[in-house]
């Protein structure tokens, strides 16, 4: 009962420890802190945390006006509502299915990796610094290969309908581009844990433009990136890293912001190094593509196996429609089901011989035929005006002519506003093409 208040047991514990206990203590162990190494560092220096706001601490707070202590206060106050933790991906990024990497996007899986050419990924090349900088809106679908990796669309479905409900509920958009990230190493607390963190974020708009393919449009919404502000507090805080808020793109571009970068950590330790990897590794790339288009296949196939496990058997009570659950369930999961190479023992289904009709009939099948593969086709549309009627009356189907008024007496194909109405139909296998037999008067 005591547990959501453990000062009713002891007045004297301490806030810091009380909180402590209360997390590793939670039934849920999903609630629990996930971080054993900051739970140990809490409670190790808890002692040092202060409990009221010194503003005389703050650098430079005495010297400043008024305009410049408010300006100071804030800051402040900012910097301690970051969380520098794993559970921050600010810091800590790891990929889900709210962010989409644009450059594995990018890469194709049909060509060999050693004939994928740098213009054809979605990297900082000049052609897309140019556009980025600019502010012109670009067409994703130039970069990124929707026929490879079907995945795309859904993701960005889903961060443009997450990105349209931050704007409602919070008034701004947080959708954020990231231009580069930063690979890097705690070398006082964890010097063999290498860090994936986002350093330039730009703000962008991404909006569906529909049609027969959709379209998807990413928008810069300023020239200015802003600097990752909890890993820029993080470095300041660690290393005394001294990093700007915005980076405006028409004046400094990524390479005089990598040399002032380069330039701090070099006078702090000698021995740390800053390389600027602009070229990637297309062959690393490649395979991650593949990876991520068969996880998501692998995804697929476990998500419809799960639907039809779980699906329940269409049954229903009424009397004109009378089928009970018991006799479903038998005939779906107790009733043996016919075997599918049963039709391999099966005798020999007839063809209609090609060779045995007349050569007009064999012309008039190829040109059919022809037709039909051509008319099968999912990106070759027709506006038939012909076939344009009365809004009261259905159009009727074509029809053409095969076989005379006598039997065994055969006759050329006529246009179709000569057909006659038919009784029969003969479907030939393998052809798809229908054949009207006259009706005798």
């Amino acid at each position: 009962m005591q547990r959501a208040n453990l000062f009713g047991v002891n007045r004297r514990l301490n806030p810091v420890v009380a909180s402590v206990m209360v997390q590793m203590t939670e039934l849920n162990r999903h609630k629990r802190a996930p971080d054993l190494a900051q739970t140990i560092s809490r409670l190790e220096n808890y002692r040092e945390q202060t409990a009221d706001l010194d503003f005389n601490r703050i650098e430079g707070f005495k010297e400043s006006g008024l305009a410049g202590k408010r300006r100071l206060i804030q800051s402040h106050l900012r910097d301690r509502l970051f969380e520098i933790s794993r559970r921050n991906r600010l810091v800590y990024f790891k990929p889900t299915l709210q962010t989409l990497n644009l450059t594995v996007a990018s890469v194709p899986l049909l060509l060999d990796y050693r004939n994928i050419k740098l213009e054809q990924l979605f990297v900082w090349h000049p052609g897309l610094a140019a556009t980025v900088t600019e502010g012109a809106p670009m067409s994703l679908g130039k970069y990124l290969r929707f026929e490879d990796a079907p995945y795309i669309p859904g993701v960005l479905d889903k961060i443009i309908s997450e990105a349209r409900r931050a704007r409602a509920e919070f008034g701004f958009a947080q959708l954020r581009l990231v231009l580069c990230f930063l690979r890097w190493n705690n070398l006082k607390e964890a010097p063999h844990e290498r860090i994936h963190s986002p350093l330039l974020l730009l703000p962008v708009e991404l909006a569906k433009k529909k049609g027969v393919r959709d379209n998807y449009i990413l928008g810069p919404t300023t020239s200015e990136a802003e600097v990752n502000p909890a890993l820029r507090h993080h470095l300041k805080d660690l290393y005394n890293l001294s990093l700007p808020e915005l980076v405006d793109l028409k004046e400094i571009s990524l390479d005089q912001f990598y040399e002032s970068l380069k330039a701090q950590i070099q006078s702090s330790e000698p021995g740390v190094t800053l390389n600027k990897i602009d070229r990637p590794q297309i062959e690393l790339i490649h395979e991650r593509a593949r990876q991520r288009v068969d996880q998501y296949r692998r995804r697929m196939k476990l998500q419809s196996r799960r639907a039809r496990s779980t699906a329940r058997p269409d049954y229903s009570y009424d009397r004109e429609n009378f089928r009970p659950l018991g006799l479903q369930l038998f005939l779906d999961k107790v009733r043996p089901r016919r075997c599918p190479c049963g039709t391999c023992w099966a005798p020999p289904r007839s063809r209609v011989c090609l060779t045995s009709l007349s050569r007009p009939h064999r012309v008039w099948v190829a040109q059919a035929t022809r037709l039909c593969r051509r008319a099968s086709r999912p990106t070759e549309w027709r506006a038939r005006s012909h076939a344009i009627g009365p809004a009261s009356s259905y159009p009727k189907p074509l029809l053409f002519r095969t076989a005379g008024r006598r039997a065994g007496r055969a006759s050329h194909p006529h246009p179709p506003n000569q057909a006659d109405r038919c009784s029969t139909s003969l479907i030939l296998p393998h052809l798809s093409v229908v054949a009207a037999v006259r009706r005798r008067d």
